[in-house]
């Protein structure tokens, strides 16, 4: 902890210097400065994307007033060096078109179960480096390193899977665990209608607190993103490199490479009304009989996976779904998503009769009908309170979603789901309430879930890295062919609350002082835990985390 410290004190008494915003560069979903900009993205005429993240801050300040909001956030004293410390970033050198800064990366939190009296930290120190050349091309590199001791849920999570969620490998030192976690993009933007980005990071596809397509949940993987913007139309191409981390043992030799392309084809159909297409291929480097590596039949930007599949005879997991928003009022916004897995009309077909009929003699509840869907609503300045947003969410994931027959193939990274944390087999209700003022922030978290676990020897559907067969078995383990449902297996109803409060103490390095309580429990006919979390921490993160695992 004290290294920590002597390195944040170092980063910031370097120089004096002003607010560093280039136009190239993301600004991060955790960040405060995004939560207070995040209701103009919803605004009848804007013409931002706002299902499609990261955002540029050269797209937020289409309809945003960046510079205006982070002045007002500004400390003017007489004491120049607080002004310095609570307002700029730690070094910034400019000569003409090129721009330079870094800031330092600074994660501390201290956690206590009030119900096991046991107490865990979490403590991680980096560096953020990043270069400006004029308006068209931005290079970022950020780095830290850290060493958690869990107490409570995350605690069990890691022992089980080996892995820190939202980050990558745990290795075991002593009682706690040691990561690394390198990001890093490169963007040019020749024109304001095209722009190409490289690197080492996460895209989430989405307006809700969850994504069914494409989140930030797992650890950050290597990337190439083309993004091409014609009249109302955003069209994203997404090529990564994901790793399977399983039975290496920590080994990155070990780790296994499989590749996925994506595209996202966002239109703003009226002034109110966006409606957007996404389709994902996975495809592992290498099976029993070639080595594949990165099939060149997906590069084409313009074609749909399903029928080159079918055209290359294809063993590959391929994915579709759609993504709807719609501005209801002047501050209200309905959304929602559907992921299409496998559908087959017919047995769709006979599940929505036999809900609508409960006939027991008929087929229903196929476990190949793998969909999920998600409704929301944000509401912002409710009770007509400034800075006071009020989202209430549902996601439903139907059983061996995301999964597929081949084990490395599923839709995955480093034993993390690329789409809900949960995995499948559940249904979840999610509210936030969260406000802003100034520099003070603080947010409101209750989520409900009943998910069907998996026991011993069995598989249910909701661990999406168990392979599921053509035929109706997983990995040697039986499988039902029909009368599957949500929530089937080991039903175990998990509910969380969380409240914090903070303090945005620099706003160009997101640097912000929190503390807050989390209530969780997990409750089915194997467990009955309950875990009351208080925590502190300073941290400067500008990604989003889920603790409501």
């Amino acid at each position: 902890m004290k290294k920590a410290i002597f390195f944040l004190v170092i980063f910031l008494l370097i120089v004096k210097c002003q607010y560093s915003y280039s136009q190239q560069n993301n600004i991060g979903s955790n960040s405060v400065l995004f939560q207070i900009a995040e209701q103009s993205l919803y605004k009848k005429d804007t013409t931002v994307f706002s299902s499609i993240k990261p955002i540029s801050f050269s797209e937020i300040r289409q309809t945003f007033k960046l510079d205006s909001a982070t002045q007002k956030l500004r400390f003017n004293t007489s004491n120049s060096f607080f002004t310095y410390l609570t307002n700029n970033n730690s070094l910034v050198f400019r000569k003409q078109k090129i721009s330079v800064f870094l800031n330092p990366i600074f994660n501390y939190s201290f956690h206590n179960d009030l119900k096991s009296k046991k107490s865990g930290n979490e403590s991680a120190i980096g560096a953020d480096f990043g270069i400006q050349f004029g308006n068209k091309f931005y290079g970022n590199i950020n780095y830290f390193s850290g060493n958690t001791l869990f107490v409570g849920n995350f605690d069990s999570i890691t022992n089980q899977n080996h892995i820190i969620p939202g980050y990558g490998y745990a290795y075991k030192t002593g009682d706690s665990y040691c990561y690394q976690n390198l990001s890093f993009n490169l963007a040019y933007a020749p024109t304001e209608n095209f722009r190409v980005e490289a690197g080492k990071g996460n895209t989430f596809f989405g307006d809700g607190y969850r994504s069914l397509l494409l989140s930030e949940n797992s650890n950050s993987y290597p990337f190439l993103k083309l993004t091409t913007k014609i009249w109302r139309l955003k069209y994203v191409n997404l090529f990564a490199n994901f790793k399977d981390v399983r039975f290496s043992d920590g080994n990155k030799t070990e780790f296994v490479n499989k590749y996925s392309s994506f595209h996202y084809l966002s239109w703003n159909a009226t002034k109110r009304i966006n409606f957007s297409f996404f389709e994902a291929i996975m495809w592992e480097s290498s099976d029993t009989t070639e080595n594949r590596g990165f099939d060149v039949n997906y590069i084409n930007p313009a074609i749909l996976y399903r029928p080159v599949e079918f055209s290359l005879n294809s063993p590959d997991n391929a994915l579709m779904g759609f993504n709807l928003s719609v501005k209801l009022f002047k501050k209200q916004v309905f959304y929602g998503q559907l992921l299409l897995d496998d559908f087959i009309m017919g047995e769709v077909k006979n599940d929505i009769i036999h809900t609508i009929t409960k006939d027991s003699t008929m087929k229903y509840g196929s476990w190949m009908n793998k969909q999920s869907f998600q409704l929301g609503l944000k509401s912002f300045d409710i009770f007509h309170i400034k800075n006071l947003t009020f989202q209430t969410e549902y996601n439903l994931v139907r059983p061996y979603t995301y999964s597929h027959k081949h084990i490395y193939e599923s839709y995955s990274n480093y034993s993390q789901s690329l789409a809900h944390p949960f995995g499948a087999n559940f249904w979840e209700s999610v509210t936030l309430l969260k406000y802003n003022q100034k520099r003070f922030f603080l947010q409101a978290k209750f989520s409900y879930c009943v998910i069907g676990m998996d026991s011993t020897n069995s598989h249910f559907g909701q661990n999406i890295l168990q392979p599921t067969w053509d035929s109706p078995t997983g990995f040697n383990v039986p499988v039902s062919q029909y009368g599957n449902v949500v929530g089937q297996g080991i039903t175990t109803t998990i509910k969380s609350g969380d409240l914090q409060i903070g303090y945005l103490l620099n706003p160009s390095i997101n640097l912000k002082v929190f503390c807050g309580i989390t209530y969780l429990t997990k409750n089915s006919i194997l467990q009955n835990d309950q875990y009351l979390l208080f925590r502190f921490g300073l941290s400067t993160l500008l990604f989003r985390s889920y603790t409501d695992l």
